[in-house]
């Protein structure tokens, strides 16, 4: 009996490996899907700037880094002593305006250089809906809790997020011509805009990436937002405090298919190696100063020397903390 109706995933030209180099920009659900392959010791850089919803903040993040335009001063806030800019997340506030500077100009160079060399950028969009600063009439990426009156709210056609993500990729691509671009929609609804703003806001950026695929080399659709809204569209795999964001059930079942579907298959017993490594590495032993310890300690740091071999360097700071311990 077929008890639900299964999402096909297309065919991807190239498959990712362990000697990829993937750089991952967007939302809350970017950030899952970074951690997860961080852990499995995939080469990963996850959103530099922070977490980022829109369509435009992402276009410009990626045209800024490749183009090393700086942050303009007089567009840089300041509140209680602490330094952000609304085109920057709150991840990256300090207490300093050399610092703040400092920050982001270190960030922006390293999306610039994983941009150069990366052989996969994943991209999740978030929302249509953005605040535009009246400031500099422009999209903000955070508002950092200033005054709602210095913003206004609209939501994006899917011409103004098709012209700003195909000028940033085609920009990427001339860069890096071999990089593949992999969009995808979060399946995380944005409630707090009401359940008709949300639906058509995702339309929005569903027939965005539909466009951007037809018309940006080597960018191509992954069926994240409707593997959630059709195969887990059961509430057992949302975490039961907001029953918006997917559980950790919901979250092994996208990872099982994205791996299934995006990762060659050679990957798999390394993958399986540094899981049973994990676990072995978060293990709490009973008694730190017995003889069993000692030798489990010992045990773990052969296995992680091993992997560090294999995996060129990889766990060098899980290599540190045992060498502390």
């Amino acid at each position: 009996m077929k008890l639900y109706s299964q999402i096909e995933f297309p065919k991807p030209n190239k498959l990712i490996n362990y000697d990829s180099q993937i750089a991952l920009l967007g939302s809350c659900f970017t950030e899952e899907i970074g951690r997860w392959m961080d852990e499995l010791k995939f080469w990963t850089l996850i959103n530099p700037f922070g977490i980022t919803y829109n369509p435009i903040s992402i276009s410009q993040q990626i045209t800024t880094a490749i183009t090393d335009k700086e942050i303009a001063d007089n567009n840089v806030q300041e509140r209680d002593g602490q330094f952000f800019h609304p085109d920057i997340h709150s991840s990256l506030t300090r207490d300093s305006l050399k610092g703040f500077k400092e920050e982001v100009e270190h960030q922006r160079a390293t999306l610039k250089e994983s941009l150069h060399s990366c052989n996969f950028l994943f991209v999740t969009l978030g929302t249509s809906i953005v605040y535009k600063w009246k400031t500099t009439n422009e999209v903000a990426n955070n508002c950092h809790r200033m005054p709602s009156q210095e913003f206004e709210k609209l939501m994006l056609s899917e011409d103004e997020m098709v012209k700003s993500l195909k000028t940033a990729f085609a920009k990427l691509i001339a860069q890096n011509p071999k990089i593949e671009i992999l969009l995808t929609v979060s399946p995380i609804r944005h409630l707090r805009h009401g359940a008709i703003q949300n639906q058509r806001s995702k339309a929005r950026l569903i027939r965005t990436c539909e466009i951007l695929e037809s018309n940006v080399k080597n960018c191509s659709y992954l069926p994240i937002y409707e593997l959630v809204m059709d195969e887990l569209r059961d509430y057992r795999f949302y975490r039961q405090d907001d029953l918006v964001h997917l559980n950790l059930g919901g979250l092994e079942v996208i990872k099982d298919r994205f791996s299934t579907n995006l990762m060659d298959s050679a990957c798999f017993p390394m993958i399986r190696k540094v899981e049973s490594w994990k676990k072995a590495f978060h293990h709490r032993v009973q008694n730190p100063n017995g003889t069993e310890a000692a030798k489990f300690r010992e045990d773990l740091r052969r296995k992680t020397q091993e992997l560090n071999k294999l995996l060129e360097g990889r766990f060098k700071d899980e290599l540190k903390q045992l060498d502390a311990s």
